[in-house]
């Protein structure tokens, strides 16, 4: 609730006998408070309702009007703050993990990351493939659960070096976002696949 009328003036008129007007926030409706004297605009004030999840910043205009006809309108700024410490859109965080040629790995790619106010949606989180490996799902049993979603990485045969994919997280609101995780797939022992020839010298 805002005091609006608090630094205004109806001038030498006096005010007029009513209450004053107001218009609408982009998100956020402004209901106007009469204080019990609906004829008398000096003790209104305005109360501000932010839409469900919203967060930011917006505003809304005012008028007053003397008991002349005349009117003048100011501007309300209104700010509002993520709901406690956390906003309500997800957050998905960068991962890496390493692992061996010719070997899968499963990454909780979860661990680090935050579905926000909101909560998770129901179904599973989202993942690109690799340009050198597979990503597969794994949803833990729980497939209207993603928070306990892992995914797993199987490097092409043969393949080492680096690769990468993406995720998405989504949450009850339809918010997303998305992260990449990178993976080192390290050679296969002390040696690669790939023959190399050593040139030689002879003497006859």
């Amino acid at each position: 609730t805002i005091t609006v009328l608090a630094n205004d003036n109806f001038g030498g008129d006096g005010p007029n006998t009513g209450t004053i007007q107001v218009t609408q926030g982009a998100n956020g409706t402004v209901t106007i408070n009469d204080g019990g004297t609906p004829n008398d605009p000096t003790d209104d004030t305005v109360t501000y309702t932010p839409n469900a999840n919203f967060n930011g910043s917006d505003s809304f205009t005012y008028t007053i009007t003397d008991s002349n006809g005349d009117t003048s309108t100011a501007t309300v700024s209104v700010t509002v703050t993520p709901d406690g410490a956390s906003v309500d859109t997800p957050t998905a965080v960068n991962d890496t993990a390493t692992t061996a040629e010719d070997t899968p790995t499963t990454i909780t790619v979860l661990a680090n990351d935050n579905f926000g106010g909101d909560g998770p949606n129901t179904g599973t989180i989202q993942v690109t493939q690799g340009a050198n490996g597979t990503v597969t799902i794994n949803d833990g049993g729980t497939p209207n659960d993603p928070t306990d979603d892992t995914v797993t990485y199987t490097p092409n045969a043969n393949f080492n070096g680096s690769d990468s994919f993406t995720y998405t997280i989504t949450d009850s609101n339809g918010d997303t976002s998305t992260a990449t995780v990178s993976v080192t797939v390290t050679p296969d022992g002390a040696s690669v696949d790939t023959p190399t020839a050593v040139n030689d010298t002879a003497t006859t």
